[in-house]
């Protein structure tokens, strides 16, 4: 499964959240993430440290959003989620295993995954990921201090960092100078 791919539940959430339907939001986020970890577990591939997080996340969201108070859910709601992709990606790197690295050894020859340059490309797509979450959360925090961005600039804020993350993993897998071939790389 491509990386884009994974993020559907999260695109649904969203969706579902702008509608005003919090609990078919997190509920729906849930059941798409394990959805697409049931298809790859039955593919034979790996599980994703994304859809993990992404599972962790709506899991936790769905029971708050099933057992609290709809007003109060509904303030945090937006912070939460773009924090958590942020976190996710944040912490991937940290660990050593940078969240795109899985979906770019199902694309990669193997004798190139453990190679300096491969790794390093990877590190590199993952923080431009993470800067594009971080980008994310400026409408939620810029929310929460009580100065509210138009909407049109909030889409600015969300769509756009996507739209740039996609553009670089696709162009900078398949430079010429960075080394060794990332495959096809479809995200």
């Amino acid at each position: 499964m491509g990386m884009l791919l994974s993020f559907i539940p999260w695109f649904l959430f969203w969706v579902l959240l702008s509608m005003r339907k919090p609990e078919p939001a997190a509920l729906s986020g849930f059941f798409c993430t394990l959805i697409f970890i049931l298809i790859e577990k039955v593919k034979g591939r790996s599980v994703k440290i994304l859809n993990i997080g992404t599972l962790v996340f709506f899991l936790a969201l769905s029971v708050l959003a099933l057992f609290t108070e709809l007003e109060w859910f509904g303030h945090w709601v937006s912070l939460w989620s773009n924090l958590s992709l942020t976190l996710i990606a944040l912490v991937s790197i940290v660990i050593g295993k940078p969240f795109t690295i899985q979906y770019a050894k199902e694309q990669a020859p193997q004798e190139v995954w453990n190679s300096p340059k491969f790794l390093r490309v990877n590190y590199i797509i993952s923080w431009v990921w993470f800067s594009a979450f971080l980008v994310n959360l400026v409408p939620s925090v810029s929310r929460l201090l009580g100065r509210e961005i138009p909407n049109s600039l909030g889409l600015v804020f969300s769509i756009l960092p996507f739209l740039v993350a996609i553009k670089f993993t696709q162009w900078y897998s398949h430079r010429k100078d960075k080394g060794p071939s990332l495959g096809k790389n479809k995200i």
